[in-house]
């Protein structure tokens, strides 16, 4: 590290994007000229598991050349919704789905699990888990990701996760301090605004943060939203806060690894900050690492105002130093890219996904299904792949037809997020030829559409099983619904152990890990 030069040292502060699944010049010119010092990986960049790979090696031979340092390669693989590693790899569940089986040792299990899959392909970061406490239904970006409403539950879990992860070589990290846990706006569109006093941070949100950092945590991402119970300057997000990151998290928490900030490219952040001043702010709070993960020109623009900063006394080399010693420690512990990929565990993940399923509400004689019915069974299902990133044979209403069309004549619609006049009225006249229907909901109480689609279904069919594909809230916007589940995801396997569910030929062992009124 001393041997860097200044604008070396400055692009070890960088964690960037970037499009496509080949090393090009740009993708060259950003670990080999701008010396940035980590690198974050997205769907977008991985076809498969031997191209993800090999794009992984030549990028750490282009770092090495460079600089002589390793990059930190990082990826977000939470499990349940947010899985980003390409098609041979398993797909583990998210937290909740995790905490739904009341088991610590499900936990440990799957962080290891995914800890050997990200190693083997050469990651060494993973910017999981959330820990996060889940205490507003109507959170956009949060929901499942958590693993529960209850703070001790969320710490207790985490730092399962945490140790057993670490234990495997990989960094884990805890997100997003001070905690997101209760918006009610999306951060990667807006800012969103937290009116928690310090006292109930305390209580609710800071609880699974120290237990992450008992846990010997490798780094934390502090969110992109204003607290401003915390913050008095108007609109500034955390990670511009001293008082949040140094003081709170830093010396409050005893925190005395990286702190990363959440990607400064998101709407709030880069729409209204320039990007010179959200390096700089972020950095003179405290964070060590910036996470620009789209946006070439807002990566350039950002090291060039840091060094701008460095030779115009805005910004010390003391302070600097300080943030490349913690980087320099943790990459001391950053294990090899060169081991063999270990072999995908999709029997771990389909066993724990089938532990999770949770059954919120019964009518006898529903649920399993009827051995006959008198006329076709009714699917009526989102078409996620239009919110998510997935290819056609893994949207969760075509796996669910192929796994019940063998015992049953199955009739199928599905309706976007929102759904339109069209798919609303092709939802009520399946639900009238139908003898049952099976109705998946995807975060249907975030959506105007999707309730009054709901309610028009019942209208036609009151023998519905209603399924939570994310979060298992729906369920109250409709106490008449007589059989509802909750599978906390949309994923293959989550499907495969509905349709279990389905057929009787598994039991719904799943606990709710939330609070729901009424259940």
């Amino acid at each position: 590290m001393k041997s860097l030069s200044l604008e070396q040292k400055v692009g070890q502060l960088f964690i960037v994007g970037f499009p496509g699944t080949k090393v090009t010049p740009e993708v060259r010119h950003l670990f080999r000229d701008l010396g940035f010092g980590g690198v974050i990986l997205f769907k977008r960049n991985m076809k498969d598991l031997k191209q993800t790979r090999a794009l992984i090696r030549e990028l750490q031979e282009i770092a090495q050349e460079a600089t002589g340092l390793p990059l930190f390669v990082a990826v977000d693989e939470e499990g349940g919704p947010i899985v980003r590693l390409p098609k041979g790899a398993a797909i583990f569940p998210g937290p909740m789905a995790l905490a739904a089986t009341r088991s610590v040792a499900h936990v440990k299990a799957v962080a290891r699990a995914t800890a050997r899959e990200l190693r083997g392909l050469g990651f060494n970061l993973n910017f999981a888990p959330v820990v996060d406490v889940a205490t507003e239904p109507t959170n956009p970006v949060i929901g499942v990701r958590a693993f529960s409403s209850d703070p001790r539950r969320v710490g207790e879990l985490g730092a399962a996760y945490i140790l057993a992860h670490q234990a495997e070589g990989v960094l884990a990290t805890a997100k997003h301090f001070p905690g997101l846990g209760s918006v009610t706006r999306d951060p990667h569109a807006t800012l969103p605004a937290l009116y928690r006093s310090r006292e109930e941070l305390e209580e609710t949100e800071f609880p699974p943060f120290r237990a992450a950092v008992r846990a010997g945590v490798s780094c934390v991402m502090v969110s992109n939203a204003w607290y401003p119970r915390l913050v008095r300057e108007p609109g500034i997000p955390a990670c511009f806060s001293l008082r949040i990151v140094s003081g709170l998290l830093r010396k409050e928490l005893g925190f005395p690894g990286l702190i990363v900030t959440d990607d400064l490219a998101m709407g709030p952040v880069a729409g209204n900050f320039p990007g010179s001043q959200s390096a700089l702010s972020s950095l003179h709070a405290g964070c060590d690492l910036l996470l620009i993960g789209h946006d070439p020109h807002l990566q350039a623009l950002a090291r060039k105002s840091l060094l701008w900063a460095l030779n115009n006394g805005q910004f010390g080399e003391r302070r600097l130093e300080k943030s490349l010693g913690r980087i320099r420690e943790a990459k001391s512990r950053l294990v090899s890219w060169k081991s063999k990929i270990p072999l995908s565990e999709p029997r771990l993940a389909q066993q724990v996904t089938e532990q999770s399923l949770t059954l919120l509400r019964t009518d006898p004689g529903l649920l399993p299904l009827p051995r006959e019915l008198p006329g076709p069974l009714g699917l009526i299902f989102p078409e996620v792949s239009r919110a998510v990133p997935m290819d056609e044979d893994e949207e969760p209403s075509r796996i669910l037809e192929a796994l019940l069309s063998p015992h049953y004549s199955v009739k199928c619609s599905t309706f976007g997020f929102h759904p339109s006049r069209e798919e609303v009225e092709r939802a009520k006249a399946l639900a009238a030829s139908c003898s049952l229907v099976i109705l998946g909901t995807y975060n249907g109480l975030l959506s105007r559409g999707q309730t009054r689609l709901i309610r028009l279904v019942l209208i036609q069919n009151p023998k519905v099983i209603q399924v939570s594909l994310r979060n298992p809230y729906d369920l109250v916007l409709f106490p008449q619904i007589p059989c509802a589940l909750a599978s906390y995801s949309f994923r293959p396997p989550a499907m495969d152990a509905l349709a279990k569910v389905l057929l009787g030929k598994l039991t719904p062992k799943g606990t709710l890990p939330v609070s729901i009124p009424g259940i």
